[in-house]
């Protein structure tokens, strides 16, 4: 039973996934780079279809911005693609490294 619990979240970090931690260490090459992220949103906050989520992965957690569609909810399991902006303020709050999403999966 744990093992199909977690075969999910496995598929989504088997696929050659960049990590949060990678993205963080190093988010300048992120800006230059896609890079494509799998984990579980574990906040969400959209108005008219934009808005923030953070997903977290086994290396850490980072808020994803979308603009011009709406957030998944909390607990799904996504995939993004995106390029990361640094020093992003979103509603007055600063959310430091951020990845601006460029396409999205919600997987099942």
């Amino acid at each position: 039973m744990v093992v199909l619990a977690t075969l999910p979240l496995l598929l989504l970090t088997a696929c050659d996934l960049d990590t949060v931690a990678e993205v963080k260490g190093d988010p300048y090459k992120f800006t230059r780079k896609t890079a494509r992220l799998g984990g579980i949103v574990t906040r969400s906050y959209g108005v008219m279809n934009y808005g923030i989520y953070e997903i977290e992965d086994k290396t850490g957690k980072i808020f994803v911005v979308a603009e011009g569609r709406g957030v998944p909810g909390t607990g799904a399991r996504v995939e993004v693609k995106g390029r990361a902006r640094n020093a992003f303020t979103f509603a007055g709050i600063d959310y430091g490294t951020v990845i601006i999403e460029s396409n999205r999966k919600i997987h099942d």
